[in-house]
């Protein structure tokens, strides 16, 4: 076949043309140039222009076997020459162009053969700017069909891989704008989706999520409440597992996601009266004793672990070893966590009070350079305990300048009246 000159006559190609086309593609697999070629006539056939039967005929046809071509190419390939570059765009702008002219063809790729969609996304991390854009282009349409035919939107973790990639790496301010776009869509629609497959992303990956839903409400408004029992059961499963780590001596592990996550629930904590998503926190009465018991772990660690022990002589502070300190402000965060779900909150007052949480909260007022403002985060949180609750406001009142009871100080003294009694 002449194919440079099939390309050039594109506006005019027959059906029979491009049937003739994927026998040929199918002879002549194994040639890359060949295939290179005949992609740029598929590319030049189904372009703007193009007319409604071609790409009708196209979807109707081809699809499942350009689509099935297209598998075999993005698994083998990871273009190093400029030959495989040439032929990965060309493949990719034959993929936008039908998706884009064709509902029919859609619908292949998003029920049947997501999967293309899905090594298309993995090229993202390269460092070739057309194919970082042509994503970017499947990006838009990819979100368009779940706005317009929802039916057919499927996320998958190597497409949130690739836009979370994108969005961070991209030198093309264009494609992380789409790739923020796409990323936007998802969490507004898919959270819990996307939420599901967190633990598949890597350290990267789920850092720059949890950036981007931090930063949601100053920017989108309120995000989908469902996030909230999602993000509190990772935060749970993730704390606990911290905090083992540590107190089994294993002190290289990284606490970033686990004080991203609880830095999140300070943020839905903190908001105004009638949220919906502070009274999603607040009605957890597991997450409420977990922080107090994480709170006691980190606690019980200062006295064995370097990074958690308190450093309370600030004129000795090295301001960038602290901040350097891998769980800066953690205990801190906990107990903003724990005042901020006790806010006007009957319960959970009684649930601290309950579990011995108020002592231990005391336990943490003394100023720690590790935990900065901790002491006013302390008064914040017993000032909640305290409002409306007597109960709260008694054990309070019975607290020793120590830190002790009456009846643990009763307790402690004992023996020493039992050993002078015994002299009489």
């Amino acid at each position: 076949m002449e194919l440079k000159s099939i390309e050039d006559s594109a506006e005019t190609i027959s059906l029979d043309t491009v049937d003739d086309l994927f026998k040929e593609w199918q002879r002549q697999e194994d040639d890359a140039e060949v295939v290179t070629q005949i992609l740029r006539c598929l590319r030049a056939a189904l372009a703007f222009n193009a007319r409604d039967e071609v790409r009708h005929h196209f979807a109707r046809v081809h699809a499942k076997t350009f689509l099935l071509h297209a598998k075999e190419i993005l698994e083998q390939i990871h273009p190093r020459s400029e030959p495989e570059l040439v032929g990965i765009r060309c493949l990719l702008q034959v993929l936008i162009s039908a998706c884009a002219g064709s509902r029919l063809f859609r619908k292949v790729l998003f029920e049947e053969e997501v999967v293309v969609l899905d090594l298309a996304f993995s090229f993202h991390g390269g460092d070739d700017t057309k194919i970082q854009r042509y994503i970017a282009t499947l990006a838009k349409i990819w979100r368009k069909v779940g706005e317009n035919e929802p039916q057919s939107f499927t996320l998958t973790l190597p497409v949130l891989c690739g836009l979370l990639d994108a969005f961070l790496d991209s030198r093309d301010d264009s494609v992380a704008v789409e790739a923020m776009a796409a990323l936007r869509f998802v969490i507004n629609n898919k959270i819990s989706e996307v939420l599901d497959i967190f633990d598949s992303l890597n350290l990267r990956q789920k850092c720059a999520l949890l950036d981007i839903l931090h930063e949601w409400p100053s920017k989108f408004g309120e995000i989908n409440v469902d996030a909230v029992p999602v993000i509190t059961s990772l935060f749970k499963i993730q704390s606990t597992s911290l905090l083992t780590t540590y107190k089994n001596g294993i002190t290289a592990a990284d606490p970033t996601v686990t004080l991203k996550l609880l830095n999140l629930l300070c943020s839905w904590t903190t908001a105004e009266d009638g949220s919906t998503h502070r009274k999603s926190v607040q009605s957890d009465t597991s997450l409420l004793i977990d922080a107090v018991y994480l709170l006691r772990m980190a606690h019980e660690l200062g006295l064995e672990v370097d990074s958690f022990r308190p450093v309370r002589k600030l004129s000795e502070v090295d301001g960038a070893a602290i901040e350097a300190n891998p769980v800066f402000g953690f205990k801190r965060d906990l107990v903003r966590v724990i005042g901020n779900m006790c806010w006007r909150h009957r319960k959970n007052q009684d649930t601290v009070r309950e579990i011995d949480g108020i002592p231990l909260l005391l336990d943490c007022s003394p100023i720690d350079a590790n935990n900065p403002i901790m002491t006013q985060w302390v008064i914040f949180a017993i000032r909640n305990l305290c409002d409306r609750n007597e109960e709260n406001q008694a054990v309070i009142a019975s607290i020793d300048k120590k830190g002790l009871t009456t009846a643990d100080l009763a307790d402690e003294f004992t023996p020493f009246t039992n050993q002078l009694n015994a002299r009489d």
